[in-house]
């Protein structure tokens, strides 16, 4: 028996019927409870602003990649294209995780 989630979802029950029914014996109904989470959480989720950036002014911005199932989750390697953005990775704080529900 499997189910294909479609999105994510903080709870789910499915039932199933198992066997048949055979003259006198019942059909048994197999029942999930669950939920469906990202396997990655990314934030934020679509569009990075730096700020206002300029020939003078520099932007910055934040965003986090985490797993809020795999505790093991770790970046090994980033690399960007552009040579005018910088990239700083470092490991978020057990705080930092927390707010993100990573």
């Amino acid at each position: 028996m499997s189910w294909t989630p479609r999105e994510t979802t903080t709870t789910f029950a499915k039932t199933r019927p198992f066997g048949r029914t055979i003259r006198n014996f019942s059909e048994i109904q197999f029942k999930i409870f669950g939920k469906v989470v990202k396997q990655f959480v990314v934030t934020p989720e679509r569009n990075w602003h730096a700020g206002h950036v300029t020939d003078v002014q520099e932007g910055q911005m934040l965003g986090t990649l985490g797993s809020p199932v795999d505790p093991d989750f770790k970046i090994v390697f980033v690399e960007c294209p552009n040579p005018h953005i910088k990239i700083v990775q470092r490991k978020l704080t057990p705080k930092e995780c927390m707010r993100g529900k990573l």
